[in-house]
């Protein structure tokens, strides 16, 4: 009789990286340290003057392994292994038959191995290489946070996954801040799985053969222009005043946190100015062709010149967001950087008073196409390929 694995061996070929990744990734490893061991051997170089491009390798490796331990179990990534287990008993507490999402004790050994790999590198602590690990398992469970029903913990994790960014350069300080936000990770995750099935994704149906589908219902598209006139349409739902202030806090400790890695010098001024830079453009212009899609003014220019309506109140206060949301990044870095203060802290919050200043200001996307004066444009659409006649 063949005996049967133990659960700990088993939970390490579950949580194991497949054989043709650990090949791949030794292969390179190799492929960047050999010949940088050879000179080093042959020419006497020393070790901290020549390039170690393994060290980049480990570094993403790192950040790619805490990933994949939840991108490769958690139901959220996974849509038909999430659509069994909802119609399975399945309930919080219990093992998943994917692999375990939770930290169990033989991820020790994954951790081992990438430590004792950074030993061979003259300037990559150890330390770092575990904190990088469980800032990719953090980043990838707050992902799962706001469509599972535990927003408020994805808010705390990226915060934590922030500080930790911003305090990079100390390998310590760094895997201090990454240790403390893991706790407040697994709570929400535990929370999450409390909530299991999601609201938000749509379950398998059952056939009239008795088999089940795991493909959603196709949405009935009724053509232009019914399906443009039709009250449910695809805009997002409004935010609370709440969750606009956080993200508003989100993106500027964002761009406070990366100027950690950075350092001093010219390199943080030009990574925080592409910072303000984009965000500007990113409010402005994305912003503009959000509203503008399928969607024209009632008259165009020319016809404002003729008939002297240069502005259409019912059309034009779309431009109110980018405009309010420009001139807050313009006259808050005019007087920022008139008051002395470094890069570091007034970019991050000219870029939290941008973003707050453009969730604020209306008008609310679904409201604004429902009530607008504005003229709908004829869309097509995947699966609609001839306009509804309507004579």
């Amino acid at each position: 009789m063949k005996r049967r694995p133990s659960p700990s061996l088993r939970r390490i070929r579950a949580i194991l990286p497949s054989d043709g990744n650990l090949v791949t990734f030794f292969s390179l490893f190799f492929i960047c340290e050999v010949p940088i061991r050879i000179m080093i051997w042959w020419f006497n170089a020393p070790a901290q003057s020549l390039p170690h491009p393994a060290k980049y390798l480990l570094m993403f490796t790192s950040l790619n392994y805490g990933a994949s331990r939840v991108f490769g179990f958690h139901p959220y990534y996974q849509g038909d292994y999430r659509n069994w287990l909802a119609r399975s008993p399945w309930k919080r507490g219990m093992p998943l038959t994917a692999g375990p999402v939770f930290p169990v004790p033989e991820d020790v050994l994954g951790l081992a191995a990438l430590a004792l790999l950074a030993l061979t590198q003259p300037d990559l602590d150890p330390l770092g290489v575990i904190a990088r690990v469980l800032i990719g398992y953090c980043l990838a469970l707050a992902a799962t946070f706001w469509k599972t029903g535990v927003t408020e913990f994805a808010y705390l994790t990226l915060f934590g996954v922030g500080l930790a960014v911003r305090l990079w350069p100390d390998p310590r300080a760094c895997l201090a801040a990454i240790a403390l936000t893991v706790p407040v990770a697994l709570m929400g995750l535990w929370r999450s799985f409390g909530l299991f099935p999601w609201d938000g994704f749509r379950l398998p149906k059952f056939q009239p053969d008795g088999e089940i589908s795991n493909r959603p219902e196709a949405k009935v598209n009724c053509g232009w222009p019914y399906e443009s006139l039709s009250p449910k349409l695809p805009a997002p739902k409004p935010w609370p005043l709440t969750d606009k202030l956080l993200l508003s806090l989100l993106f500027g400790w964002g761009a406070f946190a990366i100027c950690g890695p950075l350092g001093e010098g010219e390199e943080r001024s030009v990574v925080m100015g592409m910072a303000l830079s984009c965000t500007g453009f990113a409010l402005v212009v994305g912003r503009y062709f959000l509203y503008r899609q399928g969607i024209a003014p009632p008259i165009n220019f020319w016809g404002r010149l003729s008939t002297l309506r240069l502005i259409v109140p019912g059309y034009d206060r779309i431009y109110l967001g980018p405009f309010f949301s420009l001139s807050t990044i313009v006259f808050a870095s005019i007087e920022f950087h008139r008051m002395g203060l470094p890069e570091d802290i007034w970019i991050p919050i000219t870029i939290t008073l941008a973003f707050f200043v453009n969730f604020v200001t209306g008008p609310n996307l679904l409201r604004w196409r429902l009530t607008g004066k504005l003229r709908i444009l004829p869309t097509q659409k995947a699966g609609n390929t001839e306009f509804v006649r309507t004579s």
